[in-house]
């Protein structure tokens, strides 16, 4: 790529040649420089519109205790650790009013058992406001994706000026072989 740069008399070495050489290193360049910015734009846009989510959620939904109405037991033991999820009956009180549902909750839990909920105002169950972990890993995905999806723009555009510069490359060795090729070969 360095060497199309370059300034010499090589006859073999076209216009379009260096043209294309100036136009890779304008987009390496470009994406050098314009990828950490996409990077950091998209995530931080994404990390405020999580934080504003995860406000707003903790603003309009209250954490309750419940109680486990029927227990789960523990499986066997596991040689391996295993961490067991159940589907627990709980009730809870919210305003004054008693409500039902299903929670997901570790195996081994016995009747009677307390557990924190989430609930909205109306006393309906909901799922624990967003998490500092979950809002970063968010916006790192955000910004992953905007790279990925820009580096994709610019190979379609590198892709795109290479295919027409070819087409011109091609019809200047066309125009000259029609110029020399007579005088080379037996075809007049």
């Amino acid at each position: 790529m360095v060497n199309g740069l370059r300034p010499d008399h090589n006859p073999l070495r076209r216009q379009v040649d260096r043209l294309e050489a100036v136009v890779v290193l304008a987009l390496v360049t470009v994406f050098l420089i314009a990828t950490p910015l996409i990077a950091l734009g998209v995530g931080r846009w994404s990390w405020d519109g999580g934080a504003a989510t995860a406000r707003t959620e903790r603003a309009a939904w209250h954490q309750v205790s419940a109680v486990v109405l029927r227990g789960v037991p523990r499986p066997q033991d596991d040689p391996y650790g295993a961490v067991y999820l159940a589907q627990v009956p709980v009730r809870w009180i919210v305003d004054g009013t008693s409500h039902t549902g299903q929670v997901t909750t570790t195996a081994g839990i016995r009747a009677g058992a307390t557990l924190s909920i989430w609930t909205k105002a109306s006393g309906e169950l909901t799922d624990a406001p967003l998490a500092r972990s979950q809002i970063e890993h968010q916006a790192f995905f955000a910004g992953m994706l905007a790279v990925l999806g820009f580096s994709s723009l610019l190979g379609v555009t590198a892709l795109v000026i290479r295919r027409i510069l070819q087409r011109r490359r091609m019809a200047a060795w066309d125009a000259e072989w029609r110029a020399t090729g007579p005088l080379w070969s037996n075809y007049r």
